[in-house]
């Protein structure tokens, strides 16, 4: 449940969604229990995955992957990817391009890129790249770059109203860790 979907979770296990998607349905036939209701990509508990039983099985279980991820890196020699999450459009637009030079670099590190408009927890990301001022609370920001931005708005809705100038919104890219 920690990633809110399957295909996070399907990244994270290194499968497909629909891999992870019908060993929950096995699972849930097993059990003879529905545990989540699910809504195009996101899923939330039932009441049964919600009740003390299934917050213990999503638990123990989430421990046993923890147990076979170590186990795997250990026998991979420890190879630990760095966990990057980021805007999508800084993803796409200034860090993917940098990716393939990057990895070819010797000593390079594997990155585990994660992107998401929203800003993960802090157990799932080693670093977190957005936009803003910086006043996350728990994490420590420091500023990357300035963001240029272009408001668009048509002069039909701007009629009558007062326009702001967005060099005083003091808007920058931050990087949390």
């Amino acid at each position: 449940m920690r990633h809110g979907n399957f295909t996070r979770a399907a990244a994270e296990l290194g499968v497909t969604p629909t891999a992870v998607s019908l060993r929950i349905r096995d699972l849930e036939a097993d059990l003879g229990a529905e545990l989540f209701h699910r809504s195009g990509p996101r899923i939330a508990a039932t009441e049964a995955g919600a009740t003390e039983a299934g917050a213990a099985l999503a638990g123990r279980i989430g421990e046993a992957l923890d147990q076979i991820r170590l186990a795997v890196e250990a026998f991979r020699g420890g190879d630990h990817a760095l966990r990057v999450t980021c805007a999508p459009t800084f993803g796409m637009r200034w860090l993917a391009p940098r990716l393939a030079r990057y990895h070819a670099l010797p000593d390079a590190v594997p990155i585990a890129l994660d992107v998401a408009a929203e800003l993960r927890s802090r157990e799932d990301f080693d670093v977190a790249v957005r936009t803003g001022l910086g006043a996350w609370r728990g994490f420590q920001a420091t500023a990357l770059f300035a963001v240029e931005a272009t408001p668009m708005l048509s002069p039909a809705l701007l009629a009558g109203r007062q326009a702001v100038l967005a060099g005083g919104l003091g808007f920058a890219a931050a990087a949390a860790v």
